[in-house]
Parts: C-alpha cells; structure tokens; sequence
C-alpha cells in the first residue's frame, strides 16, 4: 500500500471538503431536473383513402441529455477521494502518538495526536485564564498568612482618629464697667488611633508568572509534539470501493443492469 505524511492527508482533507460538497450539490440539482432525462422519437404516418399523396410531417426527436448511471457514476467518483482521504486520515490518527516534553522533562507520554489537538485549543483557554489573574498592591510589604490563606500586609498602618474639642479663647476680662468678651472655638484632639491591617486573595506576581510561564512553555510542547505525530508515514486506506459496490448493487445485477 502507498504510504504518505499525516500532515499531507489532513491539508488535502481540509480542501477537499468543500470541494465535493459542491460537487455532490450540483449533481443533486441536476438529478431533480427531470426533463434532462427523459427523450423520444416521435414519427408521423399519414393516412391515405384516395391514393393520393399525403401530407407528410418530420420525426419529432427529443435527445436524452443526461443519464442516472453516470452521474452516479460522478458521484462515486466525488466521494471516493474524500471518502478514502478521510478513512485515512482517521486511521492515522489512531497511530500517530508523541511525547509532551518541557525543558527535557517528559511531561506526557505517548498522546494521540487527536488529544494534542484537544489539549492545544484547552491550553490556550488556559493561558487567558492566568493572564486574568489579580495581583496584590505592588506598594504594600505583603507576607503570606498561613492561618488564614491570604497575603497580610507586614507592617500595619496606625493613624490617628482626632475629635473637634470646644475651647474658650478669652478676648476681654470682665471689669465692673465692662462685662468680658470671649469666643468659643474647636481644635482637633487626638482620641485614639486606628491600626489597619491589609489583606488580599490575589496571586503573589511572581506566582502569577511562573504559572503562566509553565502554560506557555506546556502550549509549545504539546504543538511540537503534535507537529511531530503528523509527520507520522500512514497507510493510504480504502473505504469507497465496498460502500459503493454494496449500495449499487442493483445498478448491476438489477433489471437494466
């Protein structure tokens, strides 16, 4: 058996999809055009009591201008090479296995190619996912708490909690001609403080990074590898010749065969 690339199988595969599609369709619309199918020979014969010469008129002829057996023909054809394209092309699939391996580390060991292509679309998904990871202020001190699972600031932050307090600023003292003149006024005083604590669910940066650098380093070895399982040799198969000859049976061993 001939024996060709994976890859070569899946890029012709691709085209040829569309290719037979319209084909198929063309011939499906020519089938539905009864007319194209049918003809006659229609001869006159005129009738003569007297013996004279009667009139006499032309043939009328119709031409057949399409048959069933050879459009089906076509079809068989169309479908064939993508029939047996794609039969190997599954086949392959089935055979065609590679390694995930990161910086020399095998990651996963023998996937089929079919997964790769699964685990390269999921892994893409991935990656946006840690991409929209929240990190912390870049401007507070953070530890990990390990009590409660979450980034503490390490230094608390303390600030004054102040109170307007009423004060009597004196003017004029009172003297037995003048009564006095004072004025009542406010001032902040400090009355406590605050001692505030910062908290935060979020992936430490640098975390964050290395997931996403490990995605990334992942989404290139899965793709290596899948390029690696399609330069696999396959076996051309063929899927085409008994469909056909099972389902146009009768067009040869049939009335009219």
């Amino acid at each position: 058996m001939a024996r060709q690339k994976l890859c070569h199988v899946g890029a012709i595969v691709s085209g040829k999809k569309t290719e037979v599609e319209k084909a198929v369709g063309d011939i499906n619309k020519t089938l539905q055009r009864e007319a194209l199918f049918n003809g006659q020979n229609k001869t006159y014969q005129p009738y003569s009591e007297t013996g004279e010469r009667a009139e006499a008129l032309p043939p009328e002829n119709v031409m057949v201008q399409k048959r069933v057996r050879e459009l089906l023909a076509e079809v068989r054809a169309v479908y064939a090479s993508l029939w047996d394209l794609t039969l190997t092309q599954d086949v392959g699939n089935t055979m065609a296995f590679a390694d995930v391996v990161v910086d020399g580390v095998t990651v996963l060991a023998q996937v089929p190619i079919t997964n790769l292509m699964f685990l390269q679309k999921q892994l893409a998904d991935l990656r946006k996912l840690v991409e929209n990871i929240p990190t912390p202020d870049p401007a507070v001190d953070w530890t990990y708490d390990v009590n409660q699972g979450l980034l503490r600031s390490r230094t608390p932050v303390i600030t004054q909690r102040t109170s307007k307090v009423p004060k009597v600023l004196v003017k004029f003292d009172p003297t037995e001609k003048h009564p006095g003149q004072a004025e009542v006024y406010h001032v902040d005083q400090p009355v406590g403080e605050w001692t505030k604590t910062l908290y935060s669910g979020c992936l430490p940066t640098e975390v964050k990074n290395a997931v996403l650098e490990r995605v990334r380093k992942l989404e290139e070895a899965v793709k290596v590898a899948r390029e690696e399982a399609n330069l696999r040799d396959v076996e051309t198969r063929k899927v085409s010749d008994p469909v056909f000859e099972f389902v146009f049976a009768p067009l040869t061993n049939g009335p009219g065969a």
